[in-house]
C-alpha cells in the first residue's frame, strides 16, 4: 500500500503545459489485494512505473519524468483496451 503507479506519455512534448488534470497522465495507489488500475487513458504509447507512494505526484515535474522514463516499462494502449503490466517498485529515478 505504500506504492503508486504512474503512467505518462512516451512523447516528452506531452510532459508540460497540461494543467493539473491531464488527459494522458495518471497516478494511482497500489492495492495489496488487487494490484492497481490506471483508468481512462487515451490510446497511445506510455511509460508505466511503480514508485513509492510519496512520489505519486512526481509526474508534475518534467525532469522527474525524463529520469523515470529510463527505468519505466513501455506500453501501447488502444481505445477500449485493457492491458496487464507487472511492475516492480523502483526507487527515485
Amino acid at each position: 500500500a505504500d506504492a503508486a503507479v504512474i503512467a505518462f506519455p512516451t512523447d516528452p512534448a506531452a510532459w508540460t503545459n497540461h494543467g493539473m488534470s491531464p488527459d494522458n497522465i495518471r497516478s494511482t495507489v497500489v492495492n495489496n489485494v488487487s494490484g492497481y488500475l490506471v483508468p481512462s487513458l487515451p490510446a497511445g504509447e506510455y511509460f508505466v512505473i511503480a514508485v513509492d507512494s510519496a512520489s505519486r505526484t512526481a509526474w508534475q515535474d518534467p525532469a522527474w519524468l525524463a529520469a523515470a522514463a529510463g527505468s519505466a516499462t513501455r506500453v501501447a494502449v488502444r481505445w477500449g483496451e485493457t492491458r496487464t503490466v507487472d511492475l516492480v517498485r523502483r526507487g527515485q529515478p
